[in-house]
């Protein structure tokens, strides 16, 4: 779902907690699973209706249930150096498939180096179709991830990724050249932790888009500023972040003859309690967040509600 790429990084309070590198080495990991529900009217998700009333028309809200399972394995060297494979939940994008490593450098940051993939998202083969059922069809998206954090001994974090993006079947882009969904998504962001005080801290971010796709029309560029807030504590941890995003795209869109151009406005919250039952070794994740799509074509509008709650194994 695409309420789910609002997610931001989180682990439970205690994994991956300071301590001596001996003490760190080998294997830790964290399991959780759980559900969620959503509930949308964003006509593009392949859950909404299958027959579409019109292209002017109010979309009809939809209501689904999913599962959430969130998966991080690692192997912690006596350098410090890291190998992890698991499905992360990052801001700019959904939880997926990810092999990496994590190097500590000379100025005391940490270098970040891995390779995703999304191999199981649906979308349909032609948003727009009218007089018929609306079919999906599989999305695949691979790439690779840089993240440079805690630079110079700071708070800061750059990252930049590139991923590619293959729709199997895109009637759409058969239809209109202008709105072939296949091509390339690069995504750079800045972010900087201020500490406001005990085990609190504000997180300010910039993101850069940019989509680079085959059709034109949905080529775009985008921007979007975060704010952040995390608590942690021996017994939570508590993530909260806002932000508004606008997405301007290339060219003119040939179904509505006008040059789209969105503004999105998200928030999102998990609230991570440690020590569930009495067991060190359990915890529980709270998830709540919110996303409305404010475009100039009105079928593009849309609003999500995303709620969840997963429980967890720590090792």
């Amino acid at each position: 779902m695409a309420i789910i790429s609002m997610a931001i990084a989180f682990s439970p309070p205690g994994h991956g907690a300071s301590g001596s590198k001996e003490e760190s080495r080998g294997f830790s990991g964290r399991i959780q699973a759980g559900a969620g529900y959503v509930t949308s009217t964003d006509q593009l998700n392949k859950n909404a209706d299958k027959r579409l009333d019109g292209l002017n028309s109010n979309a009809d809200r939809f209501d689904r249930g999913i599962p959430l399972v969130l998966l991080d394995l690692r192997y912690t060297f006596a350098s410090g150096r890291q190998l992890y494979f698991g499905t992360p939940m990052e801001s700019g994008g959904r939880p997926a498939l990810s092999l990496g490593a994590v190097v500590p450098v000379k100025d005391g940051g940490k270098l970040d180096v891995s390779v995703f993939a999304s191999p199981f998202e649906k979308v349909w083969q032609d948003p727009y179709l009218l007089g018929g059922r609306r079919e999906d069809t599989d999305k695949t998206t691979y790439g690779a991830k840089l993240a440079y954090s805690d630079i110079l001994g700071t708070p800061a974090t750059v990252s930049y990724s590139l991923a590619n993006v293959d729709v199997d079947d895109d009637v759409i882009g058969e239809r209109f050249d202008t709105l072939e969904r296949d091509g390339w998504l690069h995504e750079a962001q800045l972010a900087y932790a201020i500490p406001v005080g005990r085990g609190m801290s504000f997180v300010p971010s910039f993101e850069f888009s940019l989509g680079d796709l085959e059709g034109d029309a949905n080529s775009y560029k985008g921007y979007e500023v975060k704010l952040g807030l995390r608590k942690f504590s021996s017994g939570y941890m508590f993530n909260l972040f806002a932000g508004i995003g606008l997405n301007d795209y290339d060219d003119t869109h040939p179904i509505f003859e006008k040059t789209r151009e969105d503004i999105s406005y998200s928030a999102f919250a998990v609230f991570t309690r440690s020590n569930l039952l009495g067991k060190k070794s359990l915890f529980s994740s709270l998830i709540a967040g919110y996303r409305h799509r404010d475009s100039n074509i009105g079928f593009l509008d849309a609003d999500t509600f995303l709620g969840g709650l997963t429980i967890g194994y720590k090792f």
